[in-house]
């Protein structure tokens, strides 16, 4: 679990718990297929007397999918936090220097937050 077995406490360097989950189609010869993924992050464990700002824990799901329009050519489209969940990685606020007891370093934590729904594309060329 991540603990310090000398002080009989968490360690803070320990990423939170994280699990994945999906569900995947592809049409028959694989000529187009589509994912849809969860991704559950837990609250990490630290200890009582710790200053880190520690983020709640999250859901996002993300949707991908392509389109092979020939065997060298296809078209691969995400959409990213599809329900615009505002969240925050452990790491980076653990690592951030800003301390839970002081207001304004805790309202200073928002630009830690990961991007809101996003969209990416590419078209891959093999030759």
């Amino acid at each position: 679990m991540g603990d310090d077995t000398k002080l009989n406490q968490p360690l803070t360097t320990v990423d939170p718990f994280k699990a994945v989950a999906g569900l995947r189609y592809r049409a028959p010869e694989d000529m187009w297929g589509a994912d849809l993924t969860a991704t559950y992050v837990g609250r990490a464990r630290v200890p009582e007397n710790s200053t880190i700002i520690v983020p709640n824990d999250y859901i996002t799901v993300d949707l991908t999918g392509f389109v092979k329009f020939t065997k060298q050519l296809t078209l691969n489209l995400g959409i990213f936090n599809l329900f615009n969940a505002k969240y925050f990685e452990y790491a980076d606020l653990r690592d951030s220097g800003l301390n839970r007891n002081i207001p304004a370093q805790v309202a200073r934590s928002d630009r830690f937050a990961q991007p809101g729904i996003s969209f990416a594309a590419s078209l891959n060329w093999r030759f």
